[in-house]
């Protein structure tokens, strides 16, 4: 979906307002028809931060642990592939994340 609100160093805005009739004026200049307001701005544009539904829920996703695969032991480390990206990882190196694609891993 795409993004209905920017960020600026003067806070958070509507880019349609600077399309005519508008030009940035804001509500409280040639603007009282289109009905927007600079607070329900901010707070769509904090909103957009957190992310889509989609996003969101991937990142839930990533929080599930799913099991390293093509475990190998070295002499002090084990090493393995991402379930996710199959990029190859080590349990010193992430820990208990692939240091690619953030997906949570265990190792048993």
């Amino acid at each position: 979906m795409e993004r209905l609100t920017a960020w600026s160093d003067y806070g958070a805005y509507f880019p349609k307002c600077f399309e005519k009739p508008c030009g940035g004026n804001g509500p409280e200049n040639d603007c009282d028809d289109c009905g927007f307001m600079e607070d329900v701005c901010r707070k769509l544009a904090q909103y957009e931060d957190i992310g889509t539904l989609e996003e969101v829920r991937e990142a839930v996703e990533k929080q599930k642990a799913k099991k390293a695969e093509k475990i190998s032991k070295g002499d002090k480390l084990r090493f393995g592939t991402c379930p996710c990206c199959e990029r190859r990882i080590s349990d010193v190196e992430g820990g208990n994340y692939c240091q690619n694609c953030g997906q949570r891993l265990e190792w048993r």
